[in-house]
Order: structure tokens, then sequence, then C-alpha cells
């Protein structure tokens, strides 16, 4: 069966932890100080490079493996940053990603930040017109996708937003499409020739760093503004509620394209912990696979995965070492939480509702750019910056 690593330290009960909660300690853990700018890029890479620490533990549905360390991400979002600047992208324009989960999406959402933008992730299982809306909506100056995924965008795309392609190889990035201005922009090609020594934008912590889509399944998609400090407010969840730790062995098997897989993987680098990745979409079987693989202890996914995880019986999971789970989607049955070793916290209802670990529940409210909303949740901690307050998680 799933087996727990033992002789672990026991996390605070909730009474205790709620008690002793601050959220100075949270800026603290992310580097941040009392009414003073921040910067995402910083943050979540370019602070921990120096020490050759690996960042990103990548593996391609291949099964060739990878290993990213925080000096290469600082070097390679700060190239895809100057390619931005490049072509025009200010502060507060927004860049697209329509990519699987390869490395290049994280250098583009990072890089994105970098340059002062605000990321605009599109689920790869959309079709042309959900990316349609989403890209005219937000008014996106970029969108970055994949060779394996181009052909997917519209046919007819908005007059003013370039597109920039990773083909992978030699091969040169696809021609430009109806309606478009230009060419697409290899991706490989312009990283090799930008600069890596700009400065990272800062913006104020309340400042939107994502605008995040709704799936549309209630009327029209809604554009969720999400401020740059979603990352204060993840933090809690991160510490008390997945447990994550120095040491484990951290997979997020969430697409960054959704709001969990998203703040699990820039949460994580931000307190400078490595995260595996894999390009697959992980079946019952892959999961297992990999989970004993790599010894991964702390999991963080989706209802769906963990039933499927249960369907292939106690047996199955022999060998696996997994201390912590966590997911997020639609509350899990007993016999899931029962089926699973340790503590398994369940998170929310919806892919990035933060209002388990916020002290105050609000709702989006509407903002003056068309179908757009702020979300407050992103905002648990907003503005709270200093003066000993305690606020309950």
């Amino acid at each position: 069966m799933l087996r727990a690593v033992t002789a672990m330290p026991t996390p605070p009960r909730y009474e205790e932890a709620r008690a002793a909660f601050r959220w100075e300690e949270s800026a603290r853990a992310l580097g941040w100080r009392p009414g003073e700018p921040v910067s995402l890029g910083h943050t979540i890479v370019d602070r921990h490079a120096g020490a050759d620490r690996p960042a990103l533990r990548w593996r391609s549905r291949h099964g060739e493996g990878r290993t990213y360390t925080f000096d290469e991400l600082a070097r390679l979002t700060a190239r895809f940053a100057a390619v931005l600047q490049a072509h025009g992208v200010r502060r507060g324009d927004r860049v697209a990603s329509f990519m699987p989960r390869v490395p290049e999406m994280l250098i583009a959402m990072i890089g994105a930040w970098k340059a002062g933008a605000v990321y605009v992730p599109i689920f790869t299982g959309f079709g042309p017109d959900a990316i349609d809306f989403r890209l005219r909506h937000s008014g996106a100056a970029v969108i970055c996708t994949h060779r394996e995924h181009r052909a997917r965008l519209p046919a007819t795309l908005p007059p003013a937003t370039r597109v920039v392609t990773v083909t992978g190889d030699d091969s040169p990035a696809p021609g430009s499409v109806a309606g478009a201005l230009a060419p697409d922009i290899d991706f490989w090609r312009a990283m090799r020739e930008a600069r890596e020594d700009g400065t990272p934008a800062t913006c104020r912590r309340d400042d939107p760093a994502v605008l995040l889509y709704t799936s549309g399944s209630t009327g029209a998609p809604k554009g969720v503004r999400i401020a740059a400090n979603f990352l204060m407010a993840i933090h809690p969840h991160l510490v008390f509620g997945a447990d994550l730790r120095s040491g484990d062995a951290f997979w997020p098997t969430g697409d960054p394209g959704w709001g969990y897989g998203l703040v699990c993987y820039m949460g994580a680098l931000a307190l400078g912990l490595p995260v595996h990745s894999h390009e697959a979409a992980p079946t019952a079987e892959y999961c297992l696979a990999q989970l004993r693989a790599q010894q991964i202890t702390n999991l963080a996914t989706t209802p769906t995965l963990l039933r499927s995880v249960m369907a292939l019986g106690a047996a199955a999971g022999e060998g696996v070492r997994l201390r912590r789970a966590s997911s997020c989607g639609e509350p899990l049955n007993a016999q899931v939480v029962r089926f699973l070793p340790g503590a398994l916290e369940r998170h929310g209802a919806g892919p990035v509702r933060l209002e388990r670990i916020r002290p105050a529940r609000r709702q989006p409210r509407p903002d003056r750019h068309g179908g757009e909303a702020r979300l407050d949740g992103a905002a648990a901690a907003r503005l709270h910056d200093g003066g000993g307050g305690r606020r309950r998680p």
C-alpha cells in the first residue's frame, strides 16, 4: 500500500498555527519588506541563484530528464524578458501562453513578469474559439506556443498579437497566419541573441500579475486578475496545508494553465524549493511509477488522479514513499481520503479559490475592464505591512 515517510516532525495543530500566525513571517519568507515594491522574477528565481541549486527537475514524455538550476532559470528568464521588450512589450501588456508542461513555459511565465507584463495562461485542452476569445478579450501583445500546438491557434489572430513558437530544434518557426503583422518569432533563436543583464521589473503587490480566465461553463469566460501578492497569499497553504518542507521531492501534477498548478510551481520556487515537472499527462499507472522512481514525498494533484490511483488497489502503490498529498477541485470522498496515508489536504472547490486560507470570504468583484474581475482571494495578505497584527489564516 502507499506508505508515509516516518520520523518527520509533526505539523502544528490548526488552533496552534492560527494563534501563532503572522503575515510578517510569510513576507519574510519571500524576502519582501513593508511598503516596498516587489519583483516576482527576483523573488521566484534570482534571489536563489549563485549556489547552483536545482530548481526544476523536468522529464519529457519520452522519458528524457533535464535539471535546471536557479542560476540557469535566472539567466533564461532574463533573456526572455529582453526578447519581449525588443518586440515592444511594455509594463502592463498581456503575454499569453498556450504551451504544454515544458521548461519554456516556465521561462515564458517568469520572463513575462521580469518584463513587467501580465501573464495570461491558456489551457492546452482549449480549442481555437476559446483561445481566440482569450486573446482578443485580454488584448494579448504576444502569445507563446509550442510547435506541436501551433496549428491549434485560431486561423486568424488579432493583428497586433505576435506569436513566439518553441520549435525544439533548428528548424524555422512557422510562417505568419491570416491577420498577423509578422512571421512567428523563433523562441530559441531569439533567446540566443538576447541579453541577460536587464533589471527585473518591480510592481506594487496589488498590481495584476496573472489574468486567468474561467472555463466559461456559465456564460462567457471571465478574466480574473490575480495580484502579484498571490505568492504571499499562497504561502500559508504551502506551509500549513501542503506541508511543503525543505528536502521534499515536490511534484505538482496540475497544468499551470489552471490556477493550482500555477501557484504550486511558483510558490515552491519562490521558497527556493525544487519542483518536479512531467510533460506527459499523468495516468494512475504513470503517477505511481514516477512516485517510486523519483521518490516523491509531496504530491499536489487532482481528485480525478487520486480516484484513479485508488481504483488500482492498495497493492499497486507498493514502494511509494509519499509523505503528503493535496488536491484542488471537487471535494474528495471519505473513501479516497482513507485510502491515502497520513493527512490528505482538501483544498477548496475551484482551481484558484484561496478562501480556505484567507481571513475574509469575498467574491471576485467586477472591474471596469469589460468582463474582468479582481480576485480578492489572491490579496489575502495584501497591504498588511506590519504593525504586529495577527490575522486568522
